[in-house]
């Protein structure tokens, strides 16, 4: 089910609802990248993920370098600073699940939709790193605060059960979120895209995000007991 949108945005699906959650791997980190390139800077970029994005590829992770972790954070972060300096307005709507990089992913859209039971958050810290895309630098931006809860505790939340701010929208099922969507895109349709395009610049104008910060300290906790023992253990299904 596509939205009838006319044209007048970029229309991103990350996934269908019958496949499973979508795993960011880098392959996938670098094909968003590309297509986020290759949008139209004048029109809304909407990014719509019915199966929900489980997070980084923690396969992947397991037996990287400092050196490689550093790589991919620098370029999580730099998908996450495409999607956050898009000229246009960016909507990210997502059923099922968002939790570590999907998440991050999402708190870089201006607006951002979730259904209630959507279970969300950055676990990281259970893994023995930390959110790897800039995800604690957003969520002070998107929510007073900070909410660190989200972060340092490693919990994952469901907004029927805890709403930590972090979406803009929250809807019963996948059905009414594309209509509350739809309503959105309308109103958006009726303003000024010069207008929006120039709020948006405004809201911003006083953040940054620290792409070399963040790959620092993300890439600092690699090639660690903890961080190796803790991911093991996530696949092993046992305790660390």
């Amino acid at each position: 089910m596509h939205l009838a949108t006319r044209g007048s945005f970029n229309e991103l699906w990350l996934s269908e609802a019958d496949e499973k959650p979508l795993i960011l791997s880098r392959n996938m980190l670098s094909s968003l990248l590309s297509k986020i390139a290759s949008a139209d800077k004048d029109k809304p970029l909407l990014f719509l993920s019915p199966s929900g994005i489980a997070g980084a590829d923690i396969k992947e992770m397991c037996d990287m370098t400092k050196e490689q972790a550093y790589d991919l954070s620098k370029l999580g972060t730099r998908l996450v600073e495409g999607i956050l300096t898009f000229p246009s307005i960016v909507i990210f709507a997502a059923h099922r699940c968002l939790l570590g990089g999907g998440l991050e992913l999402s708190l870089a859209a201006d607006f951002r939709f979730a259904t209630v039971n959507c279970k969300y958050g950055l676990p990281e810290v259970g893994l023995g790193i930390i959110p790897g895309f800039g995800g604690i630098q957003l969520a002070r931006l998107r929510s007073a605060g900070g909410k660190p809860e989200l972060f340092l505790t490693g919990d994952v939340f469901i907004p029927s059960e805890i709403d930590l701010g972090i979406f803009t929208h929250v809807d019963e099922d996948w059905t009414h979120l594309l209509a509350s969507v739809t309503k959105l895109i309308s109103k958006l349709e009726r303003a000024s895209s010069k207008a929006l395009i120039q709020a948006k610049k405004e809201l911003l104008m006083d953040f940054k995000l620290d792409r070399e910060g963040v790959a620092k300290s993300f890439s600092e906790l690699f090639e660690q007991y903890d961080q190796r023992e803790r991911m093991a253990a996530f696949f092993e299904e046992r305790d660390h």
